[in-house]
């Protein structure tokens, strides 16, 4: 086969041949022109030895690899460094959080057990009811109208300063009249009150026919404890207006013998805490019917029922000394 490829034209294809970019016609026909020429036999080395182009280009191409291998090392490291620093970050303020901070405490996740009033000197003590909190900070606020406002936060500390006895002291502490933690009453002219009490007092309202501030009522009452579940029906057509309740549970006559006065003592506690309700009744399964009116109630307390909810203290005497008052009656003016 003749060959008319010239050495210049041989030697311009050379590096595209290295490279294998050439096509078969014309790799054949630089490889036929290379058994004939020695001059590009030697070109051809020296392209593919270490003084060639091609050379140059491999020692270069580890070189840059290596470099961005570095590169590319550098970068994780200093990616994974800054992912580690702040997951340290993170979890010291998680810890520093839980464990000295702490969190401001719900006034149901707290117990007061002991309020004194002395002169200008307010102390309070209590616990948390979580056995792993401490308390880290206490806040109290003196108003002018001689409600002192008082708020917890507490931390986990395995149980250490789970008590807490925290003393105010100033101008105005002597007048302090009541102590509250959010909604909750807490100590009122005196007489320290207790979470039920509170809520119950908290839900009193003036008309039956409100049925969401009835359910709120009835739980801070403790109503399903008492009879289990229950449905309710009121009867509002005409005065007085009622309140009925069907309890679901299958008492029998000795179980509702027992808890007869407790049951008495709630339909007495809602006549007290809903302004225009006259009656209350329960029903049971089994047939008997509790059923309290407030003229009843009065009778019984020999006091105005309507007024056994006037302030905290007497609701408190309401709800704990049923039915015979120990406290109060109309003719002691309280």
């Amino acid at each position: 086969m003749k060959n008319d490829l010239t050495c210049a034209v041989v030697r311009d294809l050379l590096p595209s041949y290295i490279d294998k970019l050439t096509s078969e016609e014309t790799n054949r026909a630089i490889e036929q022109h290379l058994e004939g020429c020695e001059d590009c036999r030697k070109a051809l080395a020296a392209m593919q030895g270490e003084g060639g182009p091609a050379a140059e280009e491999n020692r270069a191409e580890p070189k840059e690899i290596d470099y961005l291998k570095k590169v590319r090392t550098g970068t994780w490291k200093r990616v994974i460094a800054g992912i580690v620093a702040a997951a340290f970050v993170f979890c010291a303020g998680a810890w520093i959080k839980v464990h000295r901070i702490g969190n401001m405490m719900d006034p149901s996740a707290v117990n007061i057990t002991r309020v004194v009033v002395s002169g200008d000197t307010v102390a309070v003590a209590g616990n948390f009811k979580d056995k792993s909190l401490g308390v880290t900070h206490a806040d109290m606020l003196l108003k002018e109208d001689g409600v002192l406002e008082i708020a917890y936060r507490a931390a986990k500390k395995d149980g250490k300063d789970n008590e807490f006895d925290f003393v105010a002291q100033g101008e105005g502490y002597g007048n302090v009249q009541e102590i509250r933690m959010g909604d909750r009453l807490v100590w009122y002219q005196g007489v320290l009150i207790d979470e039920q009490v509170s809520d119950v007092y908290n839900a009193r309202h003036a008309y039956v026919g409100d049925m969401p501030a009835n359910g709120a009522l009835a739980r801070a009452l403790g109503i399903q404890e008492t009879i289990g579940s229950y449905e309710n029906e009121l009867s509002t057509a005409e005065e007085p207006y009622g309140w009925t309740f069907y309890s679901e549970k299958d008492f029998t006559s000795q179980e509702l013998a027992v808890i007869r006065q407790e049951v008495l003592r709630d339909a007495a506690v809602l006549l007290a805490c809903v302004d225009n309700l006259g009656w209350v009744e329960f029903q049971f399964a089994n047939g008997t019917n509790i059923k309290l009116t407030a003229e009843e109630a009065t009778a019984i307390r020999n006091t105005d029922i309507k007024k056994e909810a006037s302030d905290p203290l007497r609701l408190l005497c309401l709800m704990k000394d049923w039915p015979q008052p120990i406290y109060y009656t109309e003719t002691t003016g309280n």
